[in-house]
This record gives structure tokens, sequence and C-alpha cells, in this order.
């Protein structure tokens, strides 16, 4: 029996300790499609404000990014990969992929089912949900074949 009662999954920007109080300050960051460079303040991993210069607003302890010519683009999503885990780890593990992925702006990865096994059965696409979660790089979600 599956259980999903983990589903979906939270991702790496929203895994924290709990209470924590994390405050990161990206300094004159250009977010895609805004046009003019702008602060974002980000608090346990989520933007908390966006504005022209929030110096003044960040706690004192907020880690500062001076990202002065740098775009800040939301997570991207790769609909095709092939991670090769179960059966195949000579070639691909889901540690490498998700690396490999997170290195290159991916926050999402979908993991087709041509392993060995084929991820025919729920419990092997648990075991790569949960693989995936262990890494803590980007979202794996496993499509199984019907």
């Amino acid at each position: 029996m599956v259980d999903n009662k983990n589903f979906p999954p939270t991702g790496p920007l929203a895994a924290h300790p709990a209470g924590a109080e994390n405050a990161v300050l990206l300094k004159g960051v250009l977010i895609y499609g805004e046009g003019e460079p702008q602060d974002v303040l980000l608090s346990d991993g989520v933007i908390a404000k966006i504005g022209a210069d929030l110096s003044d607003e960040a706690p004192a302890e907020a880690e500062v990014l001076d990202l002065a010519g740098q775009v800040l683009l939301p997570g991207l999503v790769d609909m095709h990969v092939h991670l090769r885990e179960p059966g195949r780890e000579d070639t691909e593990t889901i540690a490498s992929g998700s690396a490999a992925a997170a290195k290159g702006g991916f926050t999402a990865v979908f993991t087709m089912a041509n392993t060995s096994p084929v991820m025919d059965d729920p419990a092997i696409a648990e075991s790569v949900w949960y693989k995936g979660q262990n890494t803590n790089l980007c979202d794996v979600h496993p499509v199984g074949s019907i």
C-alpha cells in the first residue's frame, strides 16, 4: 500500500527548521519582466517583499547578496528527464540528476518510467519520490508507466 500523506513534495525553498527566521536580502536584481532592478526580501525562503530599496526593512541579521546585473526567474520545470534510477545508476542517479537540474535553475523534474525495472508499480514510484525528497535539491516527480 502506498502512503500518500506526504504528497505533494514541499521542495527546497520550503524546507527549513520549524520556527527559524532566516532573512536574505537580494539587492539590485532584475526581476524578469519588471524592467528596473529591485530588492527582494526573503524570509524563511519565501518572498516577503519586493521594492526599490529594502535595506531599512531587512532584519539586522539578514544575509545581503549584491545581485546587480543578475536576473531573478521563477523556478524552471523539466517535464522530461531520465534519472535512470532504479537499475541504471551507472549512467545517472536521482542525486546526480537533481544536482544538475538545480545547478541549471530547475526546481522540479519529472523523471520518466524507463528504468529497470520499469516504473509501473506504485512502490517503485514512491521509492523514487522519497529518494528525490532526501536529496532536497529539487522536487522529483516520478512518471509511472501504465
